[in-house]
């Protein structure tokens, strides 16, 4: 019976087995991506809606930046965000929200924690005007 602590523990187990073969599986697909110059030291992080906005401020921003988009947050692949963030110098968080859920995330499945983050909460879309002269701002471009 699953309400017994071994029936409890026995699921819990099983469930855990599925989520290593779910990560071997992730291992195997494109679970980021890369924009911009692959070899810049200047990094942006961003996921989801953020990618358009982030993509138009890096043109309008006229430097040397690679934009790393995160595709998968559950299970989270650590092992190609790793790599990213160790080949950059400077790096900058772009979220929709007030709290930096991704920049907690990263920090929480990587150790890596981004201390610059450009957050907005307002509900509405990034504009890529204001973006790209945040982005200049954070990368000391001003």
């Amino acid at each position: 019976m699953i309400e017994t602590p071994d029936g409890i523990t026995n699921m819990l187990q099983k469930r855990l087995r599925k989520m290593d073969g779910i990560i071997e599986d992730l291992k195997k697909r494109e679970t980021v991506e890369i924009h911009g110059d692959p070899k810049a030291e200047k990094l942006v992080v961003a996921w989801g809606s953020t990618k358009g906005a982030v993509l138009e401020a890096m043109q309008l921003v006229d430097k040397p930046l690679k934009f790393l988009q995160i595709i998968y947050l559950s299970p989270f692949p650590d092992w190609e965000v790793t790599k990213h963030l160790e080949q950059a110098m400077d790096i900058v968080c772009v979220e929709g929200n007030i709290s930096g859920q991704l920049r907690s995330l990263i920090k929480e499945q990587t150790g890596h924690y981004i201390q610059k983050a450009i957050l907005k909460n307002d509900g509405r879309p990034f504009d890529p005007m204001r973006l790209a002269g945040k982005l200049r701002e954070a990368f000391g471009w001003t």
